[in-house]
């Protein structure tokens, strides 16, 4: 018996002491957690969210607020939450009342909506901090895009994002975001946060963990609507839309037809110029004059076409729209060459190369086609339509692919430039003509 009681004393011993031990350790973790949490919170805001390293080469690592929340949640959520007040007090329940997360923001009212400037400045710094210190460019070059987002279909409620892109990079970064019923109204009320700040980083640049890198807005990548809107010009539908030449379109009816559109049958216009446009010398194509002139760009080249919705999306979709509906007078197209060609296309499922995101389908699915598979489509027609389609049809089809291919490629995009010029004067003429040789 008394044995007994001197192994139960010994078994509360040892409890004691495990106990002391877990509570000392759980002091020390708990203490090490918050300190290293609210030290990253502090140098996260008042260093704008960068933290350096003890390593030779000086890198620096990225840290936002959800580096600081994995480091308290998992101490703060401990089961035992009362016992850890008696360490620290009046513990919060969630990490994000320690560190004085603001409830609510102070947006930019626009018009019937809201504006949140997150900064062009914050996005290449961001950015910017993947790299080594040996490594930071003297000079930064930076893609813009601007375009509408539906948030859903049973209402209006529109995102209209600005993003950026350092030219090489990958990953875009966000620079401003906007929501409302719509569009923005006024596209200066819109862009002149943004501005402002492009504006100052062209000028002064940007300093980076001591150096001094050169910031240049070197393009606007939107579709047709965005780019008209940024730019204060016409839309895309307007006579005088052309945003690269002076050609004035004509309205062009069908036969059978109601509605006609504006079509631009003038191939050897002027062509538009930074000076003509800053100059208005056809005041008909501007609407207003964008902020975007205060920018260290060219109005004309620095805004590019939209390759995806003229070329893959517009002639290309189009082109099949018109063979499968049989549209043409011309040649037959008859349903059994269209079941051919779409038996070719799901032969080549197997064979499509990581480059496009999605496998051939059926024609007919031709209404669902994404705008990848439109561009495969460009590239397979070859020879998914050889030996189907009518001659001069195939005929007028391979113009376009090569044209396009060449275009596509950067050294045979400036030495058959020209060559690629004649063949895409002749896609609207006559599909029996598209026979021209490279000189």
């Amino acid at each position: 018996m008394k044995e007994k009681r001197v192994q139960l004393r010994q078994v509360k011993k040892m409890r004691h002491q495990h106990h002391q031990i877990l509570t000392d350790t759980m002091k020390v973790t708990i203490h090490t957690s918050l300190i290293a949490a609210v030290t990253v919170n502090s140098i996260f805001y008042e260093d704008e969210g960068w933290l350096q390293s003890e390593s030779d080469d000086e890198e620096y690592v990225e840290i936002d607020s959800d580096y600081c929340e994995a480091l308290l949640n998992p101490v703060i959520e401990i089961d035992g939450h009362r016992e850890l007040e008696q360490f620290l007090g009046n513990l919060p329940l969630n990490a994000r009342t320690l560190l004085k997360t603001p409830r609510s923001v102070l947006l930019d009212n626009i018009a019937d909506g809201k504006y949140w400037h997150f900064g062009l400045k914050q996005g290449i710094h961001q950015q910017l901090a993947n790299l080594p210190h040996n490594s930071i460019p003297e000079s930064s070059s930076i893609l813009v895009n601007v375009d509408g987002l539906p948030l859903t279909k049973s209402s209006r409620s529109t995102f209209w994002p600005i993003l950026g892109l350092i030219y090489g990079e990958e990953k875009p970064f966000p620079i401003g975001v906007y929501h409302g019923t719509g569009k923005p109204d006024c596209v200066n009320s819109f862009l002149s946060k943004f501005i402002d700040e492009a504006v100052q980083l062209e000028k002064d640049g940007l300093d980076h963990r001591g150096v001094n890198v050169k910031v240049r807005l070197s393009g606007f990548i939107c579709d047709a609507p965005a780019r008209s809107f940024v730019a204060g010009t016409c839309g895309h539908t307007g006579k005088f839309a052309c945003p690269k030449c002076k050609a004035i379109g004509i309205n062009f009816v069908k036969p059978g037809k109601k509605k006609g559109r504006i079509v631009f049958s003038d191939m050897e216009a002027a062509l538009r110029t930074h000076q003509t446009f800053t100059d208005r010398e056809t005041p008909e194509h501007h609407k207003m004059r964008s902020v975007l002139e205060d920018l260290q760009i060219d109005m004309i080249k620095d805004i590019p076409l939209d390759y995806m919705h003229l070329v893959c999306m517009g002639v290309m979709g189009k082109l099949l729209i018109h063979w499968v509906n049989r549209q043409t007078t011309q040649h037959l197209i008859t349903p059994e060459m269209l079941e051919e060609i779409s038996d070719r296309l799901e032969l080549l499922r197997n064979w499509v190369p990581s480059e496009f995101s999605r496998l051939p389908r059926s024609l007919s699915e031709l209404c669902r086609w994404k705008a990848t598979e439109l561009r495969q489509f460009l590239f397979t027609g070859p020879i998914v339509l050889k030996g189907i389609l009518p001659s001069p049809l195939y005929n007028h089809f391979l113009c376009f692919h090569v044209a396009i291919k060449f275009l596509c490629s950067q050294p045979l995009c400036f030495t058959h430039n020209h060559y690629c010029k004649r063949l895409l004067n002749i896609l609207p003429g006559n599909q029996k003509s598209c026979t021209v040789g490279i000189s």
